[in-house]
C-alpha cells in the first residue's frame, strides 16, 4: 500500500489525530486533488499515500499544533 499512487476517483482516508474536524472520507476529484477543511483543494494524484500525508501534515503547520496524518485509500 505505501508504493500505491493516489489517482483521481480515488475515494481516500484522512485521519488527523485528535482533530476530528479535519478527518473524514474524501474523493479525489478531476482536478487531481480533494477538499480538505482549513486548506483548501489540495492536489494529491500521483502521490503516495505517505508523500500525501506529509503534504496535509506540512499544509496544517501552524493551524494544528504538531499534526499527525494518516492517508489510506478506501476499498
Amino acid at each position: 500500500p505505501q508504493l500505491y499512487r493516489i489517482a483521481v476517483g480515488d475515494r481516500i482516508s484522512v485521519l488527523v489525530k485528535n482533530q476530528i474536524q479535519l478527518s473524514g472520507d474524501f474523493e479525489v476529484l478531476p482536478t487531481g486533488g480533494y477538499m480538505q477543511p482549513l486548506v483548501g483543494e489540495l492536489a494529491v494524484t500521483g502521490q503516495t499515500l505517505n508523500e500525501a500525508g506529509e503534504l496535509l501534515r506540512q499544509r496544517l503547520q501552524g493551524i494544528v499544533t504538531n499534526p499527525e496524518v494518516t492517508i489510506s485509500v478506501r476499498t
